[in-house]
């Protein structure tokens, strides 16, 4: 009754105490409920996020008592119908064991997705409106309006907010306390050795601590990537990087230009695998900064005597223009920007022509035709036919 009227909050809280019981029926008995209004209400009613916290889910999943053990497992099973596969990275942060995991997911697999069955009373309020304007308009069953039960919207989750910041540098300098030895070293086994040492912390840490000074590792790895001769080291460092970048969002700008441009210098290496993992470290450096505070690089990358780098420097503007609104592409960048991508429609590599248009294309949707008209517009009908935009004439 307490959802129904919207006091989520106060009731959840109350609820979730019973986590903490010292009596096993209590745990057993609040878990249930909670199952039951997530079942009953949904997830955009009945939040997930507030559950899955490591002091509180982890307990109940873990209990000594069989009974609270399964009615953990139903809850998160439940929690599945609602968010589907992103479940699996929200419960990384609860560091759940491997058998633990391999019973859920077999739980998950008998599910359905999640559709309420009771409704907030501002949700029976909107339908009760909705089901009158129908039948003022003549409408009724057959105008084919959504009820609420049929638009249900998944709780927007990211497991980034959900996660507690790890310091993934305390424990390498605890595993590992001769890192920054080892990748200097000669050998390329024992620059590996430390870089498999780092991939896991980089790669399965949702929200890495961000209070430390990474440059002590993004720079030697950033070397490592445009220097090293060894192609194995190379792309563990990219692994890694990448991981690292993903893990601090928005506080990797400090070190995102040094690892764009150590990757633009490695795309000289033609290999599919390597170049996806380059593709891969740099966008999520990218993810961090602005185009203008690379594209000084970007643009030398767009001229650089090896056609490899040339052609997977025009990609990486591809992908960067795709996913930006206008106002993240200045003019004043697109403006030096755009003549090294027109330039390379006359590029003697097919591939490279190939992909300065389809860069030039990319922009024209993005930004408009109207500006990009100084680098299209008098495009000969070869090249014109090849830039793939429908606002083009």
């Amino acid at each position: 009754m307490c959802v129904e009227i919207e006091q989520v909050v106060d009731a959840r809280e109350e609820i979730l105490e019973g986590f903490k019981s010292r009596q096993p029926k209590v745990v057993a008995a609040a878990v249930n409920i909670v199952t039951q209004c997530l079942n009953q209400f949904g997830s955009k009613v009945f939040p997930i996020k507030p559950l899955i916290q490591k002091d509180l889910l982890k307990p109940v999943l873990e209990h000594k008592d069989g009974k609270v053990r399964d009615e953990a497992k139903a809850l998160v099973t439940e929690m599945y119908r609602w968010i589907g596969d992103m479940l699996p990275k929200l419960l990384t942060t609860l560091e759940l064991k491997d058998v633990m995991l391999k019973e859920l997911e077999e739980e998950w697999s008998k599910t359905e997705k999640g559709i309420p069955e009771r409704y907030t009373r501002t949700e029976q309020k909107k339908m009760e409106e909705m089901e009158e304007m129908e039948e003022e308009e003549g409408g009724g069953d057959e105008a084919g309006g959504d009820t609420p039960k049929e638009v249900e919207e998944v709780e927007d989750l990211d497991p980034y907010d959900l996660a507690d910041p790890v310091d993934i540098l305390k424990k390498l300098n605890k595993d590992v306390p001769d890192f920054h030895a080892k990748l200097v070293d000669k050998s390329w086994k024992i620059r590996k050795e430390a870089l498999d040492a780092l991939l896991p912390l980089a790669e399965n840490t949702i929200k890495i601590e961000p209070s430390h000074d990474f440059g002590s590792v993004v720079t030697p790895l950033a070397k490592i990537i445009a220097k090293d001769t060894n192609i194995v080291v190379c792309q563990l460092a990219a692994k890694c990087l990448a991981g690292i970048a993903k893990g601090l969002r928005k506080s990797y700008g400090n070190y995102a230009k040094e690892t764009i441009i150590s990757c633009l210098a490695k795309y000289k290496e033609k290999k599919a695998t390597v170049v996806a993992i380059l593709s891969d470290c740099i966008d999520s450096a990218m993810d961090s900064t602005q185009l203008a505070n690379v594209s000084e690089h970007v643009i030398e990358s767009l001229k650089d005597k090896n056609p490899a780098i040339r052609q997977e420097t025009t990609n990486f503007c591809t992908r960067i223009f795709g996913r930006s609104k206008a106002n993240a592409l200045p003019k004043s960048v697109m403006k030096a920007l755009c003549p090294a991508l027109k330039n390379l429609l006359d590029d003697s590599v097919g591939p490279v022509r190939d992909a300065a248009a389809q860069a030039l294309g990319t922009a024209t949707k993005v930004v408009g035709e109207k500006f990009m008209s100084e680098y299209v517009a008098d495009l000969d009908a070869i090249k014109k036919k090849k830039v793939p935009t429908a606002t083009l004439r």
